[in-house]
């Protein structure tokens, strides 16, 4: 697999897993939000339907897949019905893939990631959405940054699960 086709999860999320609430995230942090743009611009983002929609429209300088089986063509962004399809095109574009959420599209992807970048929010807020469990010992901290209401953390996964269909070519 070239660096290329390198799988990440990037999230935003508190300590008890929150990701968000009612559709939405629920803060506001500008340097995460800064953090977000710098590592995903130029790249593949894959989102399901409800991020998609919270988000309002295709994220501009990115190749947008939104994986869904009810959602209308949408202008500037490519929807597949699967998972695996929408990893299969992204791969076919030779850039960086980032899963961005929700909770669904983070199941999946935390299966065949290679990197995750976890924003861990200092502060506890209320949600109704949780990133999925997975077990952090799977994962070796390569850096961290600390910012003011958060640590943008960089993990690699320990080892490489072989998952058919997903990490061939």
């Amino acid at each position: 697999m070239s660096a290329s086709h390198d799988i990440y999860v990037i999230v935003a999320m508190t300590g008890e897993r929150i990701i968000g609430n009612d559709n939405k995230i629920p803060w506001h942090i500008p340097d995460d939000l800064k953090m977000f743009k710098q590592l995903t611009t130029g790249n593949v983002v894959i989102m399901g339907r409800k991020t998609f929609e919270s988000i309002g429209k295709p994220l501009p300088n990115r190749h947008n897949i939104i994986i869904s089986n009810t959602m209308p063509p949408v202008a500037g962004a490519e929807i597949y019905s699967c998972f695996d399809d929408g990893i299969r095109r992204a791969k076919e574009l030779d850039r960086k893939i980032f899963c961005i959420g929700g909770e669904r599209i983070y199941k999946k992807a935390i299966e065949v990631a290679n990197f995750m970048y976890i924003s861990w929010i200092n502060d506890n807020y209320d949600g109704d959405t949780k990133f999925p469990d997975f077990d952090l010992c799977d994962w070796e901290l390569v850096d961290n940054v600390t910012f003011k209401e958060f640590s943008l953390c960089y993990y690699k996964k320990k080892r490489n699960y072989y998952v058919p269909g997903i990490l061939q070519g």
